[in-house]
């Protein structure tokens, strides 16, 4: 009888408190002994289902000796476990309403278990959970065991019922400025329902130190509450993203009440079949009958939306789908049915908990899974896409990354090109190549460019920026730079530098965006676009030496913007951007700048160059 670990071989190296443990036993036990015998952990009983295991285990920083024991056998593991300090962590914050009462939803049985200290509890827990389930996922793709690391203090550690004091995940706790009524206000005649990431950001801000540098927060509501008249959940968000030095995933707690606070609970929690109380707690999305698809949902929910946090986008499948409605079979080898009955998962049954393709690679460079050892991509501005007979050219700051190719709402196709190094290529399109790119799908085909340093660019739509990418008589097109999303009414614009006897200057209208510009003709003649009326204006002389650099900073529209002449003089930047890396559209080999074109909306929210 013997008693084997199938994802990982002694003597390993790991950067994660606890790791997932997934091995079989040749005998017919229902369960394992795990001895930790040079830990203060205590030892554990682990489940056997159809031969296969799996432990969640905690390890001591240094040298750990599992002892994996059955009935007739039993086997020795060495691990190490040296945690990276190298690497941002990923910060844990719950706010807190100004007149709160510290508790959160419950059901009837559970009255006792709503307290302040056991939401930190829970949501250090399931912290270090996405942390294990990361670096499993990151083996899995071939990238070594990386994961995102946690601000630890020495305090209580409440990871086990011992509450040893050890270094653990500190969970930062916000005073809101605002009261729970506030928090909870919905939209009516007379109130409106609250921006919750606006609040998240400047809650995060007026706090100050972490927050006030470049920073990763899964941050939580304490106050959240089901209203079961409304059928929804007051003071509750699910949505991940950034702005400015700030990236922030957040979530309400309205799902902590099926949440483990320490490994002792874990196996009870997401094997626990108590049925929802709709008069009490929330059914998330209609997909949380029972407690363990509670915490299912709930944990794996916030997950994703710390996935966004992360750079991560919606993929066909996984934990930035909605695949975390299985997440507890990362975990577990049993389960519960609807109808109660018990049965074995194996790893091919994990279904939509995984991290997709297109997420592993994303998660390859971040900074934030870094290990020691990883060379630092350089910083820079988004990948400007150009046309060229071929097809593409793509001129990046840093290597390539992927190539992510979706035809109406999903992702159809990832090439991967981080092994090639190359920052600038040509893509090679054709109608061969576009048609099976489609593979019959009908909607537009959209093409994002994702560098190692976390850049992108994108072009919603491949086939018509093919179409429209050549102005006869004039040249081509590149792609633009900036998301065209400052809403208002939507108008394009195009700047022949050779037109009514040439372009004489650009006036720029700008203060923190580009509000709008003014080009005026040698023949004296004006092209106003968008509003002329705003900001500062800047003043760029553009007929005495060509323009070879177009430096453009921007997000859902344009923050600012330097032009670069080929007699090396600069306009000096005009407009924001704040400490955002530019994207250069330049002039290639052999080629001209001889003209910009763009839109904008109640912004300039897109610009591009013409060339030939």
């Amino acid at each position: 009888m013997t008693i084997t670990i199938l994802n990982m071989k002694s003597g390993e190296r790991v950067q994660q408190r606890l790791i997932i443990v997934y091995g079989s036993v040749s005998s017919n036990s229902d369960h394992l002994s795990l001895l930790l015998p040079n830990s203060s952990y205590s030892s554990q009983k682990i489940i056997v289902s159809n031969s296969l295991f799996k432990a969640l285990v905690p390890l001591e920083t240094g040298w750990n000796t599992l002892i994996f024991v059955d009935a007739n056998s039993e086997s020795t593991f060495l691990i190490e476990y040296l945690p990276n300090f190298k690497a941002p962590p990923l910060h844990l914050a719950i706010l807190i309403g100004a007149d709160s009462e510290e508790t959160f939803d419950v059901p009837a049985h559970k009255e006792d278990q709503n307290t302040l200290e056991i939401a930190i509890a829970r949501l250090r827990m399931q912290g270090y959970l996405w942390q294990a389930f990361t670096a499993e996922q990151m083996y899995r793709h071939g990238f070594e065991r990386r994961t995102f690391r946690f601000e630890e203090d020495f305090q209580p550690d409440t990871i086990t019922i011992k509450k040893e004091l050890r270094q653990t995940a500190r969970v930062t706790l916000i005073r809101s400025s605002l009261t729970v009524a506030e928090l909870r206000e919905w939209n009516s005649p007379t109130t409106k329902r609250p921006d919750y990431f606006d609040i998240w950001l400047k809650e995060l801000t007026a706090h100050g130190a972490p927050f006030d540098s470049p920073c990763y927060v899964a941050g939580m509501f304490l106050d959240s509450h089901y209203d079961s008249a409304l059928g929804d959940t007051r003071c509750h968000c699910a949505l991940g993203g950034g702005a400015g030095n700030i990236r922030l995933g957040i979530f309400g707690s309205h799902t902590v009440h099926a949440w483990p606070g320490n490994l002792e609970e874990l196996a009870g929690c997401l094997l626990d079949m108590t049925p929802n109380d709709p008069s009490r707690t929330a059914n998330d999305n209609g997909e949380c009958g029972t407690s363990y698809k509670a915490w299912c949902v709930g944990s794996g929910a916030f997950l994703h939306e710390v996935g966004h946090s992360l750079t991560l986008t919606h993929t066909p499948s996984g934990i930035m789908s909605r695949g975390f409605n299985h997440f507890n079979r990362s975990f577990m080898v049993i389960e519960y049915s609807d109808n109660g009955t018990l049965s074995g998962i194996t790893p091919e049954m994990e279904d939509g908990a995984h991290w997709h393709r297109a997420d592993a690679l994303r998660l390859r460079f971040h900074p934030c899974l870094a290990l020691p050892g990883d060379v630092v991509a350089p910083k820079g501005g988004d990948p400007v896409m150009s046309r060229v007979a071929e097809g593409l050219f793509v001129n990046a700051s840093a290597v390539i990354n992927m190539l992510e190719w979706s035809v109406g709402d999903g992702l159809v196709r990832v090439d991967e090109l981080w092994g090639t190094r190359c920052a600038s290529r040509v893509i090679e399109l054709n109608p061969e190549i576009l048609r099976k790119i489609r593979g019959g799908r009908s909607g537009d085909i959209r093409l994002t460019i994702t560098c190692v340093n976390q850049t992108n660019g994108d072009i919603d739509n491949v086939e018509q920026f093919l179409a429209d990418s050549y102005i006869p008589g004039l040249g081509f097109k590149s792609a633009l730079v900036g998301q065209r999303r400052s809403g208002g009414p939507r108008k394009k614009f195009q700047i022949n530098f050779s037109s009514n006897g040439g372009l004489k200057y650009i006036k720029f209208f700008a203060d923190v965006y580009l509000h709008g510009m003014q080009c005026i003709f040698n023949n004296g003649s004006t092209l106003n676009i968008n509003h002329t009326d705003r900001g500062n204006i800047y003043s760029v002389e553009m007929g005495s030496t060509p323009l070879v650099q177009l430096a453009i900073k921007a997000g859902w529209w344009i923050d600012g913007c330097e032009l670069i002449f080929k007699n090396g003089l600069r306009s000096g930047w005009i407009g924001g951007g704040g400490n955002r890396t530019p994207a250069i559209l330049e002039e290639r080999s052999g080629h001209d700048i001889v003209g910009i074109y763009g839109e904008h909306g109640d912004f300039i929210d897109g610009i591009g160059i013409i060339y030939k």
